[in-house]
């Protein structure tokens, strides 16, 4: 299979797997809505932000994560499904990465090639999960790594 074969064929791989997420998960609304808490946060790595990383609010048991990502200043909020804003309010593992797999689509048209960045995460944090607690309301929830230094 060419470069770009391979490229198209991962990005239909993805958005796949996207799709089976939203059908498995479900769209929600209405009366059951569960009680959500808005997130917010910096996420540093040595006192410096973290810019592009996506950070998922898993919860412990059972429910929907929230994912975010941060901007230039580390700053992020977490989503819970489209635009509502949130994470469901008890206790969460978080997870984070700055990785990004480069996508290059070789021109073909409809399609932006995707830069790769390199993981600046230290993988104990993949090991040693960090766990936080979502409250009713606004919470502020930052998230301070330090190095594997």
């Amino acid at each position: 299979m060419n470069k770009r074969a391979s490229a198209v064929t991962k990005h239909i791989l993805s958005v796949g797997i996207l799709c089976l997420t939203v059908l498995v998960t479900g769209c929600g609304g209405g009366a059951g809505d569960p009680t959500l808490g808005l997130v917010t946060g910096i996420i540093t790595l040595d006192g410096e932000p973290v810019e592009s990383a996506v950070i998922e609010f898993t919860p412990v048991g059972e429910g929907r994560p929230s994912a975010g990502e941060s901007d230039t200043t580390g700053t992020y909020t977490l989503y819970f499904k489209g635009s509502t804003a949130g994470a469901l309010v008890g206790e969460h593992e978080v997870s984070m990465t700055t990785f990004q797999e480069a996508m290059d689509y070789g021109g073909a048209e409809g399609f932006t090639d995707i830069p790769g960045r390199a993981e600046k995460i230290p993988k104990k944090y993949a090991t040693e999960k960090v766990r936080v607690t979502v409250e009713p309301g606004s919470n502020t929830i930052n998230l301070e790594l330090n190095s594997d230094k």
